[in-house]
């Protein structure tokens, strides 16, 4: 058996500095330059209302200069659950968080099966300066609540959910949605006094907020649209906002992709951000899109690949190119793939665009649209050893 001390030398973070959360699950990972915040989901049992209550737990590390290994030094519990990591955001010695809470059912004073409780919001900023210590850790410190916009009281309709958020310095973006999108914006300049000043209903609703143009006064966004009245999902829509003015947002342009009812996208963006591109100095993005064709015009416009948009706040969002990294006819074959497929994205260098999807990997010009090379990992595969899958999995 080793001894201590040489244990130390081997796992010095372990034995030195440690914490458990009160939870494992779903686990959220933010970081600024000098603290890592890793938060889990929980629940509480709540007598009164006989129902499990949500909470996040949030952890922050140490990781500034001087350090050679994260350093536990705050924690806090919060009500509601994080969407992403971009509901966690380090402003200053604060940090500020939103969070969902989701609609509870259980039973009412008859003793009745029903609804309790509708979905909620709530933005939450926490004092890192002013945290406490930790009852039975001296080196761990509770987080204080400084400011808060309270669930239902300003982010988002009734039985509505947070769709994405995005804090930048003093103000913060955040887009709610059960039939419509309401896109707020934060007046966050003051900690202990948060602010909803501005509020914008759209159809349809976003996933990502990506900040452009001059002092970050435009907001591309890319999510799903929908009908106002049902709220069923249609496909993916790109949309353009102006938030020069926080109390007055406008949506300048909005393009969405299907061209009939009879067609339906999807885009791995909406959920894997890493999978966005925007490039700046050509105002191009680019975003990884699936179309179905269902129709019967006789032409089967379905595609697997990317699409590159031009974004301009005068002229509009407008389509460019596609590159189909499995073509119409070929979908509708088995095919020959491996079961896995690559990550979704997308590289540019030099003017040339490589885009990573499925099976494929394709070099691409940007300026004349025509395809350079195409990279085939799945090529050579032994159909007489391995099992062969189709291009989306079934």
């Amino acid at each position: 058996m080793m001894e201590v001390p040489i244990l130390r030398e081997i796992f010095p973070l372990y034995l030195l500095q440690g914490l458990f959360f009160p939870s494992s699950y779903d686990v959220t990972i933010y970081a600024s330059n000098a603290t890592l915040f890793i938060a889990t989901k929980g629940h509480k049992y709540a007598n009164e209302t006989r129902i499990y209550e949500e909470y996040t737990y949030i952890l922050g590390f140490s990781i500034g200069s001087g350090t050679s290994h994260a350093i536990p030094k705050y924690f806090a519990e919060v009500p509601g659950h994080l969407l992403n990591s971009y509901s966690m955001d380090q402003h200053g010695d604060n940090l500020r968080v939103a969070t969902t809470n989701s609609a509870q059912w259980g039973l009412d004073e008859l003793g009745q099966y029903t609804q309790i409780t509708y979905n909620s919001n709530q933005l939450i900023i926490l004092s890192l300066v002013s945290a406490k210590n930790m009852e039975g850790s001296a080196s761990v410190a509770v987080m204080s609540e400084v400011g808060k916009i309270d669930a239902n009281k300003g982010i988002g309709l009734e039985d509505e959910k947070i769709y994405a958020i995005r804090f930048l310095g003093n103000v913060g973006f955040i887009v709610t949605f059960r039939q419509t999108d309401p896109f707020y914006t934060l007046d966050l300049s003051i900690p202990n006094n948060p602010r909803v000043i501005g509020e914008l209903k759209v159809s349809g609703f976003s996933s990502y907020l990506h900040p452009i143009g001059p002092d970050n006064s435009l907001i591309l966004a890319v999510g799903q649209e929908a009908d106002e009245e049902t709220g069923r999902i249609l496909g993916v829509q790109i949309s353009l906002f102006d938030v020069s003015k926080l109390d007055e947002p406008k949506l300048l342009h909005r393009h969405v992709i299907e061209k009939s009812t009879e067609q339906y996208s999807s885009s791995e963006s909406l959920y894997d951000y890493h999978a966005f591109r925007y490039l700046p100095l050509s105002k191009a993005l680019i975003l990884p899109i699936s179309l179905n064709d269902y129709d019967n015009d006789g032409v089967d416009d379905s595609m697997d690949g990317f699409s590159v948009f031009s974004v301009n706040e005068i002229y509009g969002i407008n389509h460019m190119m596609d590159i189909s990294h499995i073509h119409a006819v070929e979908k509708e074959s088995f095919g020959c793939w491996y079961s896995e497929r690559l990550p979704t994205r997308s590289l540019v260098f030099s003017g040339k665009l490589t885009t990573i999807k499925g099976h494929t990997v394709i070099n691409t010009n940007l300026t004349s649209s025509k395809e350079i090379w195409t990279y085939n990992p799945d090529k050579n595969l032994d159909t007489g050893k391995e099992k062969c899958s189709p291009w989306w999995p079934r």
